[in-house]
């Protein structure tokens, strides 16, 4: 069996629900996602969320399944067989020597915190909400308040600052959840699905004890024995006139969040595209290189969700296609998708039909159409550049 790894590895800090979302779509896509995890996560919304494998060895959300790993050389062999989505539980700096991927992403969702700068991790370092400057702290923030920006790629600035009010669900914010007065041990004998009353006992912290503030269903609750810090959400109830029945992974993520989420993928691709331009190792400020990060990142990012128009974006791949190979091969302009068919054609033997298709502008219907086509382009591009078929 060969132990080589075929594929892009993205690298997820932080398993809870945002970092599963991520790493569900980037599966789905063709990637190959790594969740790391700390041995005792706090995750409340376990059953949407890949930190589960860390206690029962395995989960699963909407069709995809992950496995705990521990060692360098399991992990590497998940990698290869790409069946299931690896939750690493270990140093993530052993993990990025090992393997150096090319993109990293922290949906650690550390709200609170001062964060640390991260740009040194990977070529292309993605920072999931409050806390995050593009340049500074990560190459590239996401926009995860609630809002008209929700879900935007920012490539320059912060993304908005946590501002720790909970929308209103049936005249209920705060009252909804329990967070850690102190530092400690959370114990609780509740799980995921329970249903309590006002006034019951969810959970306790040293002396300190939590109790419901409403009365219904646990959608999250910290697993008994995990230590949090002060402040931690350690479970969220919902009263059962907001809906009923298990929730699924995309049931509880906003429209805005989705768009991000595929947002995220279609600019791995476009960084993807973008290294294929350089030599050696790729630089590092992603908004400066020749064609602006921001001008593709929009194109696909904002027109998808504010004019959705994936055809517009498609167009703008595709014209940054042609720019690049009429610059390495010559013979043909950049606007002529005919004429550098011919040329790819007799120099390095490349179907005419197949680059008319990728290069020729025409309508893209949906996302995953767009996916498809930047991923070809992609490969076209490496052919390009390599000199072979």
């Amino acid at each position: 069996m060969s132990h080589e790894i075929h594929g892009t590895i993205v690298v997820i800090n932080g398993g809870g629900d945002v970092g599963s979302a991520v790493a569900h779509v980037l599966f789905h896509h063709g990637y190959i996602p790594v969740v790391v995890e700390s041995a005792m996560p706090s995750t409340t919304r376990r059953r949407m969320a890949f930190a589960a494998a860390v206690f029962d060895g395995e989960a699963e959300l909407e069709g995809v399944r992950a496995e705990r790993v521990e060692s360098l050389a399991a992990l590497r062999a998940l990698l290869v067989w790409k069946k299931v989505v690896p939750v690493f539980v270990g140093k993530l700096e052993e993990l990025l020597h090992e393997f150096s991927p090319p993109i990293v992403v922290d949906a650690r969702m550390r709200k609170r915190e001062l964060l640390e700068v991260q740009t040194a991790q990977a070529p292309l370092v993605i920072g999931l909400g409050p806390g995050f400057t593009a340049g500074k702290n990560v190459h590239v923030a996401i926009e995860t308040n609630r809002g008209p920006d929700l879900g935007r790629i920012i490539t320059e600035g912060s993304a908005e600052p946590y501002t720790g009010e909970p929308i209103s669900l049936a005249g209920y914010k705060r009252e909804r959840y329990a967070y850690a007065p102190v530092a400690g041990t959370f114990q609780t004998r509740l799980d995921v699905g329970d249903f309590v009353h006002a006034g019951d006992l969810l959970g306790q912290i040293g002396g300190h004890k939590l109790y419901a503030q409403v009365a219904g269903i646990i959608r999250g609750i910290t697993k008994d024995g995990i230590v949090v810090k002060q402040g931690t959400k350690v479970a969220f109830v919902r009263g059962p006139s907001l809906g009923a029945g298990d929730e699924t992974l995309w049931g509880l993520i906003r429209p805005g969040i989705r768009y991000g989420f595929l947002q995220i993928a279609i600019a791995f691709l476009l960084f993807a595209i973008w290294r294929g331009r350089r030599l050696g190792r790729p630089v590092l400020e992603i908004p400066r290189i020749e064609i602006e990060g921001s001008e593709l990142i929009t194109a696909v990012g904002h027109l998808l969700e504010r004019t959705n128009s994936p055809t517009y974006a498609a167009a703008v791949l595709r014209a940054d296609t042609r720019r690049e190979i009429a610059r390495r091969v010559g013979g043909a302009r950049a606007d002529d998708a005919e004429g550098l068919a011919v040329v790819l054609d007799a120099r390095m033997g490349a179907s005419r039909d197949r680059v008319r298709a990728l290069l020729i502008d025409s309508p893209v219907r949906d996302e995953n159409e767009l996916v498809a086509l930047a991923q070809q382009l992609y490969s076209l591009r490496e052919e390009v550049l390599s000199g072979k078929r």
